[in-house]
Order: structure tokens, then C-alpha cells, then sequence
């Protein structure tokens, strides 16, 4: 660094003003001295003279480009109505990005960091409050991590992988569905993949540029709530592996590595800051579903459940999401793995692959990240496998299957070569178009399931959910904020369900909208508000009993059923005009 340490201290510095502006609650100051502090921290890393290292073809670039198209498309149709509910979680999180935390480095909602968050107000305020404007970041974000997911694949691996793992990517069921959701878990496997990825190519490559392009990304991963958890012992486990089995490597890269995590520092310091300030947050959620925290475990075994038992189920059912175990996330609930058969074949083959060529460092690096995701987003925590918790893996997985792909393709070529080897020979750099079609067939009956099984019977939520987002819409399209709404949903469900919040911003409970107790049968109009113009009740189906006595109490009133898909009717309506 030379001179350059007063730079790389004057970034460290800036960052921390940052942080400070954040606690001042001052937005704008605290997101551009940040940005400074950063910038500053990598001119000073930057070694004087270096090329820039990102120099991709043209073949490259509009490849990358295809790639974000085909997956912003398959992501963007039908965004509004697939999935079909507008899940408590999505409607949480468009509350809290239409009332942002003034620090932008601290945690909102459930522990959420509050950065992803403001990325999240800015179609949800262009466009309203929607289930459009709340889900249309998620698609880009998604399809740009399939485009990720090919240029660093082809950086490390060629073409061939880079092509077959961005198509298993951009098919998957798993990721297309959370990047159809408006919800921060796709920021994850982004930030993931470019943190963890643009490590692997800067290991390969061996470049001060690529060793800063990935400590910007790793300190990125600080705000964005999976990865952030774990991101630390990914990088731990493959620094170790990395001293085991290739001590001269990791010493001879050890200032690049230092200048990657000393950049990745001053971008991760405001909030590294902020969790410092505030221990409890950052293992809220983990305490909250851990398997020990939560006394799971114990309350196992006093049933007496043998603790081998136990640890076999969670093991088994954890290691096999991928394959074999179905997903029991309420935000998504396939009825199958995280991977469709073909994918999850090849995932398997590409996993043995990857553990026999275990010095490479992106073999390593992917096996980690594969079997750490399980561990931690599995085995040492309730409801697993959860798809929302492996859904940062799932590039990792598609980069392994891809790696079992080509060597398939690569072994009957060499087959062929044998038996005709000037043919043999003229196919070859079309290899990665083979890889490609293959990836086409295999991942194609996902997309297929997607869009059309679970389509036609989803497992998302459940009948309160659909009550709220049904309840919610007819709120926001067939009032008009003048009417008074009484709710009848006590006590399996309340005006301020997030979803009714969300969608129906012209009613505010307490003023326009009330909950309804459930009516004493001796003398219901006892607790009914007194009859005045416009007045809505919206029963749900457990309160369908209460329908005479409103008809008893305001006569003349119209009654309005709606169809759902957990219910018929899903909640009725009685105007009183």
C-alpha cells in the first residue's frame, strides 16, 4: 500500500461517520459518506498500475445478456397473480419500506437489515401499494444472479458450466418462485454468489482487482439478513481447508486476502457497528427457531425420544432437501425438493465430483457453501428443510451440477474421439451448446411444475392468508374509503393483518375499520354498532353464524359471498347502505 495507508484509514474513518449519521437518523449523509468511505478503501487497496481485471468478449457479454432477459421474462409474467396470495411477510415488509427506519444500516421488521429495505421502497412508492409494486424488484434481482451465476462460472470453469448452471438457474423451481415474491430472501443468493464467486475467480486468478471486487461483495453480505449468517463460516471453513491443502497458496496470496477482507471491513462497518451496539439482534432468529434455544431438543427428549433418533431426522431431512426431502416452508410448500430430479441427480454427481477434486479452491469453496447452508439453515434449526433458508445454495448446486453436466458431455466426446476422432474433434467447441441443451431437458419439467401443477394447486399460506390478500383487494378496488368496514374474523383473525393493512391504505383500523367481537347468542345487537350509511361487515367463514343476527339487527342489507381457493365461500360481505 505504501502512502496509501492514511487513505485506507481515511475509509475506515468515513465509514464510521457513516454509521454515525445512520444513529443521527440522517439517510442521505450516512449512505454518501459510506459510499466514500468505500471508495476510498479501494483506491487505497488498488495497486498502482494494475489493469482493470473485468475484460469479458462480446460473446460473453451478450450471452450474460441473453441469459438476464430469458430470466427476467420467465420471472415477470403473470407477477401479480403467481403466486396468488400476497403473503403476511410480503405485506410486513411493504410497511416497513413505506415507513423506513431513518438509519440505514441498522435492522427493521423481524430483524431484517434496514438497507435492503430501502431498495425495496423504491417500486413499491413509484407504483403504489400493490402486489406488483411490492414483487417487481425481486425478478431483476433474480434474473441477475442467473447472469452472475454465468460470468463467474465461465471465468473459473469455461463456457460449458457457466452456460449449464445459469440455464439450471434461471428453470429452477425453487428460485423462480422467491423471485417472484416481494420479499428480501433473493438479495441472498446475489450477494452470495457474487461475495463467494468473485473470491474463487480472485484465488484462481490471483489479481489484487478480483481479490477487491470480492471483498466488496462479501461486506455487502453484511446487509442482507442469510448470507450475513452464513457468510462468516463459510469463509472460516474454507480458510481452513485452504491452510490443510494448500499452505503455499494461501500463504502467497495472504496480503491479496488481507486487502480483500480489509476492504470488505470498511464496507460492512456500519453495521458490524450497529450489531455491536445492539447483541441480542443478530442471533434473534436464530434463537428464535434454533433447535437448542428454543428447548426443542430437550422437550424431545423428556418425551422420550432417543437423541440419536433426533439427530438422524433432522440430518437426514436437512442433507436431502435437495434431493429427496419436501419443503415445508409456508412460503413456498412444492410438495418436492428444492431440485427437480434431473437437476438433483447431477447435483449429487457434481457434489462427489467436487469432494474428489477437494484442493481446487471453487470446488472447496461450493462444497462448504453446499453443506454449511444445511447444517445451519437446517439441521440446527426448527421446520426444515425450509426452502426460504436454502435458498442461498441454490446457485452453489447449480454450479455442481453443471460441473457433473460437462464432465458427461466431455466423457463422450472423448469416447467419440476414440472411435471418430477428426468428428470428434470438429464438435468440440460446441461443447458448451451440448452442456446447455442437456441443462434445457433436464430442468425444463421445473418451469413446467411451476407454471402449471402448482399453479393449479399452490401450497403457499393458508386460508387466513388468502382471506387477508382477498379481504385486502376488495378493500383497495371496490371502496371507495368512505364506507365504514367492520370485521368479523375474531378471534381467528384481525383487521391488522398486514395483508388487509397493506392493500387497503384507505382504511385505518380504529377509524374506518373495527374488529367485531363474536356476538353473545343471547343478545347479539348488544355489542353492534347502531345503524348509520355505508356500513360493510366481512364475515369469515368461522363468523358465518353471526350473518342472521346482522340481518336481524339491520334488515334490508345485501349479501355478498366471494370464492376462494382454501374456501367457498372465503368471506362474505353484508351492506348496509
Amino acid at each position: 500500500m505504501g502512502r496509501r495507508y492514511g487513505a485506507y484509514a481515511g475509509g475506515l474513518i468515513l465509514a464510521w461517520v457513516g454509521y454515525r449519521f445512520g444513529l443521527a437518523e440522517r439517510p442521505f449523509l450516512a449512505l454518501t459518506t459510506w459510499l466514500l468511505g468505500g471508495a476510498t478503501a479501494f483506491y487505497a487497496l488498488w495497486p498502482a498500475g494494475e489493469a482493470w481485471p473485468v475484460r469479458p468478449s462480446r460473446t460473453t457479454l451478450l450471452t450474460a445478456l441473453g441469459l438476464f432477459g430469458g430470466a427476467w421474462l420467465i420471472r415477470t409474467i403473470g407477477l401479480s397473480s403467481h403466486p396468488f396470495i400476497l403473503s403476511g411477510t410480503e405485506a410486513n415488509l411493504g410497511l416497513a419500506s413505506l415507513s423506513l427506519p431513518s438509519n440505514p444500516f441498522g435492522t427493521g421488521w423481524l430483524t431484517n437489515p434496514t438497507l435492503g429495505l430501502y431498495l425495496m421502497a423504491l417500486p413499491v412508492r413509484l407504483l403504489g401499494r400493490t402486489a406488483l409494486g411490492l414483487r417487481l424488484l425481486s425478478p431483476l434481482v433474480g434474473a441477475a444472479t442467473v447472469a452472475a451465476v454465468y460470468l463467474i462460472g465461465q471465468k473459473i470453469w469455461g463456457r460449458a458450466v457457466g452456460v449449464g448452471a445459469a440455464v439450471l438457474l434461471l428453470a429452477s423451481h425453487t428460485h423462480l418462485h422467491y423471485s417472484r415474491l416481494g420479499m428480501t430472501n433473493i438479495w441472498d443468493p446475489l450477494v452470495l454468489v457474487l461475495g463467494l464467486g468473485l473470491l474463487a475467480v480472485a484465488w484462481q486468478e490471483q489479481k489484487r482487482g478480483w481479490y477487491l471486487l470480492a471483498g466488496l461483495f462479501l461486506g455487502l453480505n453484511a446487509y442482507f439478513l442469510t448470507s450475513n449468517h452464513l457468510l462468516p463460516f463459510v469463509l472460516l471453513a474454507w480458510l481452513g481447508g485452504m491452510a490443510l491443502l494448500q499452505r503455499e497458496a494461501l500463504w502467497g496470496n495472504g496480503r491479496h486476502l488481507l486487502a480483500t477482507f480489509g476492504l470488505a471491513l470498511v464496507v460492512a462497518l456500519p453495521h458490524l457497528l450497529y450489531l455491536n451496539a445492539n447483541p441480542t439482534t443478530f442471533w434473534e432468529r436464530t434463537n428464535s427457531y434454533g433447535i437448542f434455544p428454543t428447548g426443542w431438543v430437550a422437550g424431545q427428549l423428556s418425551q422420550g425420544q432417543p437423541l440419536a433418533e433426533i439427530a438422524q431426522r433432522q440430518v437426514w431431512s436437512s442433507l436431502l432437501a435437495y434431493q429427496a426431502t419436501a419443503d415445508v416452508s409456508t412460503y413456498y410448500r412444492p410438495g418436492q425438493p428444492l431440485l427437480g430430479f434431473w437437476p438433483a441427480l447431477a447435483f449429487g454427481v457434481g457434489l462427489i465430483l467436487a469432494l474428489w477434486h477437494g484442493r481446487k479452491g471453487a470446488e472447496q469453496m461450493l462444497v462448504w457453501w453446499v453443506l454449511l447452508t444445511a447444517v445451519l439453515g437446517g439441521v440446527l434449526l426448527l421446520e426444515s428443510p425450509s426452502s426460504h433458508r436454502f435458498l442461498v445454495a441454490i446457485p452453489a448446486a447449480c454450479w455442481l451440477a453443471a460441473l457433473a453436466i460437462d464432465g458427461l458431455v466431455r466423457a463422450v466426446l472423448e469416447w467419440w474421439g476414440e472411435w471418430d476422432g477428426e468428428a470428434a474433434t470438429a464438435y468440440r467447441p460446441y461443447q458448451w451448446a451440448a452442456v446447455a441443451v442437456l441443462a434445457v431437458v433436464m430442468v425444463a419439467p421445473d418451469a413446467l411444475f411451476y407454471f402449471g401443477p402448482y399453479r393449479a394447486a399452490p401450497g403457499l399460506g393458508d386460508p387466513n392468508t388468502e382471506i387477508a390478500h382477498a379481504v385486502g383487494t376488495w378493500l383497495q378496488t371496490e371502496l371507495t374509503g368512505t364506507e365504514t368496514v367492520y370485521f368479523m374474523g375474531a378471534p381467528v383473525m384481525f383487521a391488522d393483518f398486514p395483508t388487509i393493512t397493506f392493500l387497503g391504505e384507505s382504511f385505518t383500523k380504529g377509524f374506518n375499520l373495527f374488529d367485531v367481537e363474536p356476538l353473545p347468542v343471547d343478545a347479539p345487537a348488544a355489542v353492534l354498532p347502531p345503524r348509520s350509511a355505508a356500513m360493510r361487515f366481512v364475515l369469515i367463514p368461522a363468523r358465518l353464524g353471526d350473518l342472521a343476527a346482522l340481518q336481524a339487527a339491520y334488515p334490508g342489507g345485501r349479501v355478498e359471498q366471494f370464492a376462494g381457493y382454501y374456501a367457498d365461500p372465503l368471506f362474505t360481505v353484508y351492506s348496509v347502505d
